[in-house]
């Protein structure tokens, strides 16, 4: 297996027949979900990379000077047609991924001087892939976050049992109102029985608070993930 590096600087450099041949040697790794229609789209790109001056590298012919590092199932090949720079689009079997994920090699042989005008491109593609694999696994994040807080039992049960007891309170309480105070011989009774009154009128204000703010909470925090998902 070829090593594998992510920045700019070859892997192997040494010169060939003068400095305008120095030989380039370098691998990408190319982020992408592990959909087939995903890698697709990565064999794409970088054939439209190669394409417009490299020709299709039929595997009959890759017992060359530069063949493909061995252990990898080649998914494309190009060469340019001087047969003096290679490119080797490969899985990666090597690698453990994140799950979803399914990163792909690209791997460069040849005369330096061939690839330069490649380089751009390549480091191009290899940062959108970085940017689209960090986006889909916060998405993924998010959904999961999204499912859970959907499905959380403990604040459902909650919410619902407030609601009840908030709606039986209150209906109580607007009753309880509307009683006539009883006709109780009792200089202290009308007192205490106003001061209960308003103590259950108060209770039912509190305990319906509590649920618009518990309510609130919920569905300002769905809406958060709601809205991290746009």
């Amino acid at each position: 297996m070829c090593p594998m590096t992510t920045g700019s600087r070859p892997l192997t450099e040494s010169p060939a027949d003068g400095p305008s041949n120095t030989v380039f040697t370098h691998s990408w790794i190319l982020w992408c979900a592990s959909s087939p229609d995903d890698q697709s789209a990565v064999y794409h790109q970088v054939n439209k990379i190669f394409s417009k001056q490299f020709s299709f590298y039929p595997e009959l012919e890759w017992k060359t000077r530069y063949p493909p590092p061995q252990g990898h199932e080649v998914r494309g090949a190009w060469r340019d047609d001087t047969s003096r720079a290679f490119a080797f689009l490969m899985d990666n079997p090597g690698m453990k991924p994140p799950p979803g994920t399914s990163p792909l090699l690209l791997h460069c042989a040849g005369v330096r001087t061939i690839f330069q005008d490649f380089l751009p491109h390549i480091e191009h593609l290899n940062d959108d892939l970085k940017e689209k694999n960090g986006r889909q696994s916060d998405d993924k994040r998010l959904q999961a976050r999204l499912k859970q807080a959907d499905s959380s039992k403990p604040m459902n049960r909650l919410l619902k049992l407030t609601g009840l007891i908030t709606a039986v309170v209150n209906v109580l309480a607007y009753f309880f109102r509307k009683l006539p105070p009883p006709e109780v011989d009792l200089a202290w009774f009308p007192r205490i029985y106003l001061l209960l009154r308003a103590s259950v009128v108060l209770g039912a204000f509190v305990l319906l608070l509590l649920f618009i703010i518990l309510a609130v909470a919920y569905m300002a925090k769905m809406g958060y993930l709601t809205l991290r998902k746009l």
